[in-house]
């Protein structure tokens, strides 16, 4: 996903402009968190741009700051967040583990770690704001088993590698969904779908304190009609596309994508 796509599909959702670094943060911690945030380029570049949408309860969150800033975030608490990267270069540091991370990757900031983050100008990030209940819930119905102790991800991740690929074109998908005039994401069991299928992607595709959990077998090769139906969401992810056009490209019936 770039930055043009990610700005295509929310370009009709309200836009948040400002040149006032407090008006910022206020801003974007009322939907993500309190946070520190700096000018470390030209104070007069200052331009803050934010679009949001929410999924259920995924809420989509795009930002640039049109100069080089630092940003130093609380703790998130009772959520996770996926950034992901859509222009420009960035450090990042969680709990003192710095990575340097561009366009085709990405950062899981889990609820309790540290984080710190020096932004070019030129970068462009969308923030995917997931409950932790969430993540709770898809535990115990995954594994038949109470979550004992808040799943803690490793931060780091590459999409040129195969298990984390299907994150990257679940997110297209997603916002995809977003932009289209299907009335089908209005749907509380459709919304539902994708913030699972979206969570359980996590689960199972990034390394974590529980993933000696994970099944072998999860991992193993996927039916044909799935790799069908990925192929055609990640050839087709900058379009509108619609659960009835993954179904036929797969072969399926659209009542067998919602199951």
């Amino acid at each position: 996903m770039d930055a043009a796509v990610c700005n295509r599909r929310l370009e009709w959702k309200p836009e948040f402009k400002t040149a006032d670094l407090e008006e910022s943060v206020n801003h974007i911690s009322a939907l993500l968190t309190g946070h520190d945030l700096q000018v470390v380029g030209n104070r007069q570049d200052l331009d803050v741009t934010v679009r949001h949408a929410s999924v259920g309860k995924v809420d989509l969150v795009y930002f640039s700051y049109g100069t080089e800033v630092s940003i130093s975030p609380n703790p998130l608490g009772d959520f996770y967040a996926l950034q992901i990267p859509l222009a420009g270069t960035a450090n990042v540091a969680v709990d003192g583990q710095v990575r340097t991370y561009v366009p085709g990757t990405a950062c899981l900031f889990s609820p309790s770690v540290s984080i710190d983050m020096a932004l070019n100008r030129d970068c462009e990030h969308l923030d995917i704001r997931l409950d932790e209940r969430l993540f709770k819930r898809a535990f115990e119905r995954l594994f038949d088993d109470y979550m004992p102790q808040s799943l803690t991800f490793e931060p780091f991740i590459e999409f040129g590698v195969a298990r984390h690929e299907m994150i990257n074109n679940i997110v297209s998908y997603l916002v995809s969904s977003i932009y289209s005039d299907c009335g089908i994401i209005k749907s509380e069991s459709y919304q539902k779908n994708l913030e699972e299928l979206l969570v359980n992607t996590l689960i199972f595709g990034v390394t974590h304190n529980h993933f000696t959990r994970v099944p072998a077998g999860s991992r193993a090769p996927q039916p044909a009609y799935v790799k069908r139906a990925r192929a055609f969401i990640h050839d087709n992810f900058k379009d509108a596309i619609t659960p009835g056009q993954i179904a036929k490209a797969a072969g399926i019936s659209v009542r067998s994508i919602y199951q």
